[in-house]
């Protein structure tokens, strides 16, 4: 077992509302609030949190006041001493600056989404033994693409496609100490680009690593190492080995095979 650190959780939960599909299939106020297995996907995240016996605290980001309120279960979690609530900002990376003003810039901080259904203690425990060790400034937990496709053939996923493999997002991030948060402020900053990614990309990556990327020419570690030479912040990618740790909910049918998976799990 890894060595234990004090972990802060930081759980983004601003969202588009009651007009987001998920939450008005599910008629809701909030995608957050939307059930799979009966429990709202907050709650699961928040149970799962707790339930590794790892995370010290939990800074909730969003969502919005209102929909607290409509929420006797997420009321209850707030009333807890280790959970504390902050106004969502209109981007992802405006709430989780707001959620980071509020933790220790020396801090190991775990980031993931109010509406990771799938997350359960085996992938946050696995993300989490590679992290507490590890001296990169930022851990971004990453799952095969080819393994997503072969247990659920069709879905339709964002792919990143490097010249060693094709990999999805698992919304699992670690940020480890002060400097760590300069990638976040550089991800504000470039929102502006978010209609041409490959000028938010470009800020990353810089100019000739972007090209390779684009051309198929490009490996997770060259781009760790252009990370590096280009924002001054060590980046490393953790290769999660389940598949269900590449599905998110963001559509009513990623809602149902989220469904789905959960029956098959339990």
């Amino acid at each position: 077992m890894a060595s234990e650190r004090n972990i802060v959780a930081l759980v983004p939960a601003g969202d588009r509302g009651a007009g987001d599909p998920v939450a008005k299939v599910s008629g809701v106020s909030s995608k957050a609030l939307a059930p799979l297995a009966g429990t709202p996907m907050i709650i699961r995240v928040l149970n799962t949190l707790k339930a590794t016996g790892r995370i010290d605290s939990v800074v909730l980001s969003g969502p919005d006041r209102d929909v607290i309120e409509s929420s006797p279960l997420l009321q209850e979690v707030l009333n807890k001493d280790n959970v504390s609530w902050v106004p969502a900002e209109r981007s992802l990376a405006g709430s989780i600056q707001a959620g980071l003003a509020r933790i220790d810039p020396a801090a190991l901080v775990l980031i993931t989404t109010a509406d990771h259904a799938m997350l359960d203690t085996e992938i946050l425990n696995y993300f989490l033994d590679r992290v507490v060790d590890n001296s990169a400034d930022v851990n971004v937990g990453l799952v095969e693409y080819g393994l997503v496709e072969a247990a659920y053939p069709g879905v339709r996923r964002t792919v990143l496609k490097f010249s060693d493999g094709g990999y999805c997002g698992c919304n699992l991030y670690a940020l480890n100490g002060a400097r760590a948060r300069d990638i976040i402020s550089l991800w504000q900053r470039t929102q502006a680009y978010r209609k041409q990614p490959w000028r938010m990309a470009l800020g990353l990556l810089g100019f000739g690593a972007l090209v390779r990327y684009l051309s198929g020419h490009l490996s997770l570690e060259h781009a760790r190492e252009s990370i590096l030479e280009t924002t001054g912040i060590a980046v490393d990618f953790i290769n999660l080995p389940f598949a269900h740790a590449g599905i998110d909910v963001d559509t009513p049918a990623d809602q149902e095979l989220a469904e789905q998976i959960l029956e098959q799990r339990h």
